[in-house]
């Protein structure tokens, strides 16, 4: 049990638990470089619910009780009318001929479309500076998430850069995890 553990756990109560479990921490032993950049990537975005009717999570986005993965998933803001000139071949799919029937809109209206390879949703945004801001957060949380799960991560142990190491390091510093002297080694060890 020692400072490797700690880089892979989740959070730090994952690792104290483990401290007090054998089993918990030989998982945590046993995780590869792939589980601890998703880990670190999916804890950078934390699940949410957008005002939209979508919910979000780390691997997949629902919309009331359909639930799909994120794989090649795209969230984009767009007005009525560039929503009415793409028809796309899901669309088409999804819709059949009223894909081109569907009502002309005026082109104010702003739409949060997701659009994966099976589906496409959509929901109307108010069109105040509030709403589009939340929006468009909501977009690049979907489209960071879909970029994490969408394609397999190829890791090699030269792809963790000494940069953020350090950051670890400092991080593990500033919570009170490691002492000033254990960060040093740790320094002198890395830009050696």
């Amino acid at each position: 049990m020692g400072f490797k553990e700690l880089l892979k756990a989740k959070s730090f109560n994952e690792y104290f638990d483990a401290k007090k479990d054998h089993q918990k921490m030989e998982e945590i032993k046993n995780r590869t470089q792939t589980d601890v950049l998703k880990n670190a990537g999916a804890s950078l975005i934390p699940s949410s619910i957008s005002n939209f009717g979508f919910k979000l999570s780390e691997d997949s986005i629902s919309k009331g009780f359909e639930k799909k993965p994120l794989n090649d998933v795209t969230a984009r803001l767009e007005s009525g009318s560039e929503l009415q000139a793409r028809v796309t071949m899901t669309r088409l799919v999804a819709l059949g001929v009223f894909a081109f029937a569907a009502k002309k809109k005026k082109g104010g209206e702003k739409y949060l479309t997701i659009e994966g390879p099976d589906f496409v949703w959509t929901a109307e945004v108010k069109r105040d500076k509030k709403d589009i801001d939340k929006a468009m957060k909501f977009i690049n949380q979907v489209n960071t998430n879909s970029k994490i799960y969408s394609k397999p991560m190829q890791i090699n142990s030269s792809t963790i850069s000494i940069a953020d190491e350090l950051k670890k390091f400092k991080e593990l510093l500033d919570s009170g995890a490691i002492s000033q002297e254990e960060f040093e080694i740790q320094k002198a060890k890395l830009l050696k």
